[in-house]
């Protein structure tokens, strides 16, 4: 996983305290699901942008939008080949056995 998702594949965004002015407890179990999920990402730097109704994900100022990735096809291997600054999480060395 490349940004934090839920169960459901669904992208978690960050929550913003401002947003949550009067409904603490609603914040408190967001923030905490998207801490726990936050930690199973496999890559360091991967980002989430919403503009107009489209979801971007990116790193370091590449990005493409989801909907657009079952298209493209790209494999695990093909990044590690083209973007080899790409670094794992604690959670994919811990996955993988390193």
């Amino acid at each position: 996983m490349f940004v934090p998702c839920d169960e459901n594949g669904n992208i978690l965004e960050d929550p913003n305290w401002e947003t949550f002015k009067g409904y603490t407890d609603r914040f408190y179990v967001l923030d905490k699901q998207f801490k726990t999920v936050k930690e199973k990402v496999l890559f360091k730097g991967f980002s989430i942008r919403t503009e107009s109704k489209k979801t971007f994900v990116g790193i370091e100022g590449y990005e493409i939008e989801i909907s657009m990735l079952p298209k493209i096809k790209m494999k695990i291997e093909d990044l590690a080949n083209d973007w080899n600054h790409i670094e794992l999480t604690e959670a994919a060395i811990k996955q993988i056995g390193i």
